[in-house]
């Protein structure tokens, strides 16, 4: 699934050490992300870096429908300046074609600031049990508002700002503690805490992006 990345790499498996109960998988080199980020490289490499993290992103949501959603930093290595390791894929989570259509819906929504849209569209599709209060749904749109954020700024968003990452998890909190008759969704919590940590490794890393294209590729039918 990562081939078509030429500048990122995971370990393989080792067919013939594995069983079911044992993956064997290749020995990866590389610096860890937090010493590479301590030693200060310059901005050009920050923001290839910044680059890569965001391709992944895109790649596993949208191409795979196979998301690593543990963005802890231990989990990449940097390789001669030139690629980006990724390990430990306990935590993936795999996205039905559906639910990755629907999502987008949701977002164009959202961004058009369409608020009887998002809530039909929820409901259609288990986000929201319809039997919720008008304040749940509120706490919804909320929600919804809190993550594509970043994405309403006119040119690039500095990631130094820590509000969004605090935003986010209050509102995620905030929906989970409103809901009454919704199971909670864990398919949007996972894959919003996937976000929540590449933004996070952006902010880390000191950089600014402008994100109109990435919003473009986000919601392309």
């Amino acid at each position: 699934n990562l081939r078509p990345l030429s500048e990122i790499r995971g370990p393989s498996p080792i067919k013939e050490f594995s069983t079911g109960q044992v993956l064997c998988m290749e020995f990866m080199e590389g610096e860890r992300l937090k010493n590479w980020i301590e030693k200060n490289p310059s901005l050009k490499q920050r923001q290839w870096l910044a680059d890569l993290v965001l391709d992944l992103y895109l790649h596993e949501f949208l191409e795979m429908g196979l998301v690593q959603t543990d963005p802890n930093f231990g989990n990449f290595l940097v390789k001669n300046d030139a690629e980006l390791v990724v390990l430990d894929f306990g935590a993936c989570k795999e996205y039905s074609l559906e639910f990755r259509q629907t999502y987008k819906q949701v977002l164009r929504a959202t961004m058009a600031q369409d608020s009887q849209k998002i809530i039909s569209i929820a409901e259609s599709f288990g986000l929201l049990d319809p039997r919720e209060s008008d304040e749940t749904k509120q706490v919804f749109l909320h929600m919804m508002d809190v993550v594509i954020a970043p994405f309403r700024v006119a040119g690039p968003f500095p990631f130094t700002d820590e509000s969004y990452n605090h935003d986010t998890r209050d509102a995620t909190l905030a929906l989970l503690k409103a809901y009454k008759h919704t199971p909670p969704p864990k398919n949007l919590v996972f894959l919003h805490r996937k976000l929540g940590g590449v933004f996070q490794l952006l902010k880390r890393l000191d950089v600014s992006v402008d994100l109109s294209k990435v919003w473009v590729r986000m919601v392309k039918e």
